[in-house]
């Protein structure tokens, strides 16, 4: 699948960040120490320092999906979760990185986003802060786990999934600013995602996890002002068991089609729609102008994908999953003949989203902006 990260925190999302204030030659140091939700120190603990590229080195590369860097580390997958410094804590929980300024600046001269990643002794337990280096001598936070499991009950009036855990502030003084609900599959990969607020809680229409089984917890997310340097810190809490709901969506299996220049190709065995988190959509080239043409009119590619389920189908959910677009929003039609087109419904371009349906059709097309186009990703969708 996709091999680059996005950032475990708000500080940055595909964006240069702040200016350097920190010399090339200066040298770095940053502390801190890991504790148990007990707030007894845990010597023996890894952290990870892991530094985020920008925009400009990531050319050629693609982004991953959310929560995939939490869920690599926490499964030990250093493709993706590479670090850039290793420690291990010592007496007191204590531990150290020593770095260069040089280290910390991107190429145009701008600060680099960090992230410090703490595993703990129960499987699954993690405790990580965000933040961009511009002292010479950068304190951490108390890197405190969160050491709870939540409880999930099946609820079948509405067909959904709820979801509770205990709060921050109740197990280790810490209030969190918004909690996430992350479901996994057995092999680490995101299957749903789902904002809770400030609220301890979450529910979840069944259909979204499809037949995936695995694990799930939450993660409790807080932002810290410091004293010129700010933290996003992540609490990740002991996983649960998620058992499969049984529910294969009505696309499993279906051909799929993309727009190329030379129109729609077929995906062969689609990646949208095997049941497969690891496969994805992979772009379709540009046209090349001829040899004698430095220039020409190209024709757009990958502005559009649709799906053929191969008789007319009553549809009421589209799910989307890590939906990947360079921009804008998606326009959801229906056709009887993949020729004609009739709107649906509308979504954004946020990856995990719920679109209600009410429409029987046989092809079903998302369909971008003028310009915008669907990117490497978008492992799944789901017709219901």
């Amino acid at each position: 699948m996709r091999r680059l990260i996005v950032f475990v925190g708000a500080l940055a999302a595909g964006c240069f960040g702040p200016r350097s204030q920190v010399n090339p030659g200066d040298a770095i140091i940053a502390s801190g120490q890991v504790e148990r939700q007990s707030a007894s120190p845990l010597v023996g603990a890894s952290v990870q320092l892991i530094r985020h590229p920008d925009p400009l080195q990531l050319l050629g590369e693609v982004f991953q999906g959310v929560a995939t860097l939490g869920l690599a580390c926490l499964t030990g997958n250093l493709d993706i979760c590479k670090p850039f410094e290793s420690a291990t804590t010592g007496a007191g929980g204590a531990f150290q990185f020593a770095f260069r300024g040089s280290d910390t600046q991107g190429s145009t001269g701008e600060a680099l986003l960090f992230t410090a990643f703490a595993t703990g002794p129960l499987p699954g337990t993690a405790v990580s802060a965000d933040f961009y280096a511009q002292r010479t001598r950068i304190i951490m936070p108390t890197l405190e786990l969160w050491e709870v499991q939540g409880a999930e009950t099946d609820v079948a009036a509405t067909q959904t999934v709820d979801f509770v855990w205990p709060s921050t502030d109740g197990t280790i003084g810490v209030a969190a600013d918004e909690y996430t609900l992350v479901v996994s599959s057995s092999g680490g990969q995101t299957v749903w995602t789902q904002s809770a607020g400030t609220s301890t809680g979450a529910a979840i229409d069944q259909r979204v996890t499809q037949d995936f089984a695995g694990s799930w917890s939450a993660w409790a997310h807080r932002r810290v002002i410091g004293d010129g340097t700010d933290w996003n810190l992540t609490w990740y809490s002991v996983p649960a068991a998620y058992a499969s709901k049984n529910l294969v969506p009505r696309s499993r299996g279906k051909d799929c089609y993309a727009q190329s220049a030379a129109g729609a190709v077929k995906l062969v065995g689609c990646p949208l729609t095997d049941g497969n988190l690891s496969t994805g959509y992979t772009p379709q080239a540009p046209a090349t102008c001829p040899t004698n043409m430095p220039s020409c009119a190209k024709p757009p590619v990958n502005n559009w994908i649709y799906f053929d389920l191969g008789q007319p189908t009553p549809l009421s959910l589209l799910v989307l999953y890590d939906v990947a677009i360079t921009s804008g929003a998606i326009t959801v039609e229906g056709s009887d003949d993949a020729q004609t087109w009739s709107l649906i419904s509308a979504a954004t371009g946020a990856a995990y989203q719920r679109v209600p349906l009410a429409v029987t059709t046989r092809y079903l097309r998302l369909r971008l902006d003028p310009g915008a186009e669907f990117t490497s990703g978008n492992g799944e969708i789901a017709l219901f």
